[in-house]
Parts: C-alpha cells; structure tokens; sequence
C-alpha cells in the first residue's frame, strides 16, 4: 500500500484543517494582498500527537499604533474531529463579524482524511472577536500573523486621487 494511502487511513477520525485565514486590519476596508505559497498535508495520527495546543493572547498580539493603515494576516493550522462541523460553523462566524471568504477550497473526497484552506475578509473591529471564536473552534496546531504598514500606499493613493477629481472638475469646467 502506498504510504499516503496508509496515512490517509491512519487519520479516519483525525484530520488536519491547514487553515490559513487573511484578515485585514485597516481603516480602509478592501485595502492589501496577500500571497502565500505554502502546501499544507495532512499528517497521520502518529505524528499528531507530538502537537501542543497554542493559546495565543489575541488581544496583546494585536496592539496596533492608531492613526496607521494596517493589514493584518493571521495564519491558523487547525485540527478537529467534527470536519463538517467546523467548516460550517467558521463560515457562519465569519458572516456573523461581518466578514466574506475571499476564497476557498474544501477537499473532502475520502471518508478517512479531509482538508480545507480558506482567506477570510474581517473587518479591523470586529478582527479580535473573530479570532477568539476560531481559537474557540477547534484545536490550534499553528498560528503566524504579521502585521504591514501601508499607510504611506494610502496617502499616496489618496493624493492621486484628489489629483484626479481636480482634473475632472477642470475638465467639466470647460
């Protein structure tokens, strides 16, 4: 038997939900990208039980200086019994702050092994309730979040648009 066909049977009731959610933490909402080139895998029940929960204070992590543009990208890995139950009730937590999936993608096509990778949209103020309610979801394997200044892109932006409604008032002027 091929060694992803036995880790695949290993992990029937034991999966690894490689969740990886962008959260945007702005004054500007729709501001930021985000790019992440990682694949995540499954892992067998064997190599599981080397994992310790994480129980990150999300509300230290998350002291920002006010009057800054910053985007906020929190990476979780997760785990859980109940796969179903957890994709659905994250999507629920996400319509419930006031959020939207930017994209997702569910593989579910074994009974044995289930996976999903998703990047969330959350608005900065509503950012920290919904990642004590991840946390609150299921077992936190891993969590990375990082944190850009954009606030000189903004003003530059914003100036070239001053810039362009003059243009347009002159324009119209004529």
């Amino acid at each position: 038997m091929e060694p992803r066909k036995e880790n695949t049977m290993k992990t029937r009731t034991l999966f690894l939900l490689a969740l990886s959610l962008i959260l945007m933490l702005s004054c500007v909402a729709g501001c930021g990208t985000y790019v992440n080139d990682t694949q995540n895998e499954p892992c067998d029940e064997e190599q599981g039980k080397d994992y310790k929960a994480v129980s990150p204070d999300t509300k230290e992590n998350l002291s920002l200086p006010t009057g800054k543009k910053i985007i906020v990208t929190v990476e979780y890995s997760l785990e859980t019994k109940k796969f179903n139950e957890t994709v659905n009730a994250l999507n629920a937590k996400v319509a419930k702050h006031g959020g939207y999936a930017e994209s997702a993608s569910v593989n579910n096509d074994s009974e044995e092994c289930a996976d999903a990778y998703f990047i969330f949209r959350i608005p900065s103020d509503k950012l920290n309730a919904f990642l004590t309610d991840v946390e609150n979801s299921a077992k936190v394997i891993r969590k990375r979040q990082t944190a850009e200044d954009v606030t000189l892109d903004y003003h530059d932006t914003e100036s070239q648009l001053t810039a362009l409604r003059l243009q347009e008032e002159r324009i119209l002027a004529l």
